[in-house]
């Protein structure tokens, strides 16, 4: 027992004087390795992350991106004030959303009638969240047509809440199904196009949603540039001040209450009058107003398109929510229902695109109103020279025919309560009607046709590329392309693997030859038999 002990004693002195030793090399080592540090510098490696100047680049640029982001306002509230059917008392009807409000909303017939319609809609609800789910984003977009932008669980939403529009309206169909087997006394409970509002309000209604959506669509590209590392030579200065602290929070929270405040008021009251601003400066016509709407409907996908990481939209920086210091919205599930895989997240990217989408199903909207427009449909009419009138009795309108609703009929008779003609009470409009035919208003859809049909080309030609090239260089200066990072790496990895190969040999070399260690018969744990002092002469 004695000389085990002494064994261990000179065991561990041997250790430390070989450790000392190890020491002194390389302290006697290093005079040599400063003298070599220029050409340690000249052999690292550069991990980058390069962009191309092609012309994607200058496509993508900030200030190009800036001026549609902002230039998609003006021209939105250019065609509210233009738009004839802003200013009509007429009933409101929307394709396929009339029909999904109503149907979930009003329109409820007495008796069991009522529990079918809400078992019906919430049947609607789960078969078009399943169907978008499975169907559209893991089937068709993940593995058949393999989109980076849908990888995984991204964009789900986005895609779930479009299928549901669609499930809602064809089961309000088989609704009206049903009511049709009831009886005539249930068929003025049918689901139709009329979503229980007049054009004027729900155009006030619009204009306000475009608004929100425009505006925090346009913050949230201002704050992606300022955000990211792309461009890194642009407006270097702005960048730093909107990340030092809570600039940007306070000023989004800022700008957002302000601007809001004086857009509500300006459409609510009505106390910004644009046909007596605009005294026929600016006057269009049902032809101009449906490409100014195809033209709305291009810059939103622009936007899109646009976008820094297009159309992959798997980006390794999270941007933040505008208002917020957070880059995503995480929702906790109700306990009993928790899962391991069930989880809410929805990222600053898909928050923005989603509501960009409500931007464009409004605009289609405002499309579908120019193309299809007629005086007598909105109860309205035109001059001579085309100008629009609009009427305010809403009886009037309800019963009213092509002759009576009229310019000849409006400005030939009296009304027996001014003891005016009817036509002096009608609003004015700067706007026109010309009459032109619906085969060259269509026309007017074309570059929206090419601007969806590049927006799908682009995703399917592009979106199973990566954004950003990443490399590893020896010369950063012979790049071709515009470096966002520069990581430099001491020794890259294969020396790094062939080093530790060659150590972990020697390492082999150095100790004895392995010995089996014995186990108990019963379950296999390692027994410990006996110990050996190994000593070093």
């Amino acid at each position: 027992m004695h000389s085990n002990e002494e064994d261990n004693d000179r065991y561990h002195r041997l250790e430390q004087e070989k450790q000392m030793e190890m020491v002194d090399k390389e302290d006697g080592n290093q005079s040599p390795a400063i003298d070599q540090e220029p050409t340690h510098k000249d052999s690292s490696k550069h991990k980058v992350r390069i962009q191309k100047k092609n012309g994607r680049y200058y496509f993508q640029h900030p200030y190009a991106r800036l001026f549609v982001a902002y230039f998609v306002i003006f021209c939105n509230f250019l065609i509210y004030a233009e738009d004839p059917v802003s200013h009509s008392r007429a009933n409101c009807t929307i394709p396929v959303i009339g029909n999904d409000y109503a149907f979930v909303t009003y329109r409820y017939p007495p008796g069991g009638w009522s529990v079918l319609k809400v078992l019906l809609w919430l049947l609607a609800v789960a078969v078009g969240l399943l169907v978008g789910k499975f169907v559209f984003h893991k089937l068709l977009f993940n593995r058949l047509m393999k989109l980076s932008m849908f990888y995984h669980d991204s964009g789900s939403w986005m895609v779930m809440f479009q299928t549901t529009l669609v499930s809602l309206f064809i089961f309000s169909f088989l609704y009206n199904g049903f009511l049709s087997a009831g009886g005539d006394e249930l068929s003025t409970y049918k689901i139709t196009t009329y979503l229980g509002l007049q054009n004027d309000s729900f155009m006030k209604a619009a204009a306000l949603g475009t608004w929100m959506g425009d505006f925090v669509t346009a913050w949230m590209v201002t704050d992606m540039m300022l955000q990211d590392k792309l461009y890194p030579n642009w407006n270097v200065k702005l960048r730093k001040i909107w990340k030092t602290g809570w600039t940007r929070i306070y000023l989004f929270w800022i700008v957002l209450v302000v601007a809001t405040a004086v857009v509500a008021t300006g459409i609510i009251s009505d106390f910004v009058n644009w046909d007596t601003l605009n005294r026929d400066f600016v006057s269009t016509n049902e032809l101009s107003r449906a490409f100014l709407a195809s033209f709305i409907l291009v810059m939103d996908l622009l936007i899109v398109m646009q976008d820094w990481e297009f159309p992959n939209f798997q980006g390794s920086m999270d941007i933040k929510l505008p208002g917020v210091d957070t880059a995503s919205f995480h929702l906790r599930l109700p306990r009993f229902c928790k899962k391991e895989n069930w989880h809410v997240h929805i990222t600053g990217k898909w928050f923005n695109y989603g509501i960009i989408m409500l931007v464009i199903i409004l605009d289609l909207n405002m499309w579908k109103n120019q193309i299809f427009y007629d005086p007598f449909t909105f109860g309205q009419y035109t001059n001579t020279d085309g100008y629009i009138y609009s009427i305010t009795d809403q009886a009037f309108i309800n019963s009213a025919n092509g002759s009576v609703l009229s310019y000849k009929w409006r400005s030939e008779n009296i009304n027996p309560v001014t003891n005016k003609s009817y036509n002096q009470a009608d609003p004015h409009m700067n706007s026109k009607f010309l009459n032109f035919p619906l085969s060259l208003k269509a026309i007017a859809f074309i570059p929206s046709i090419a601007a969806f049909l590049t927006f799908g080309g682009l995703i399917w030609r592009y979106g199973r590329e990566e954004f950003v090239v990443e490399k590893v260089v020896d010369d950063v200066d012979n790049i071709d392309g515009c470096v966002i990072e520069d990581v430099i790496l001491e020794e890259s990895p294969n020396d790094q693997r062939t080093c530790n190969s060659e150590s972990a040999e020697v390492s082999l070399e150095m100790q004895p030859h392995p010995v089996e260690i014995p186990s108990d018969g019963e379950d296999g744990a390692p027994v410990l038999k006996s110990v050996q002092s190994v000593s070093y002469v």
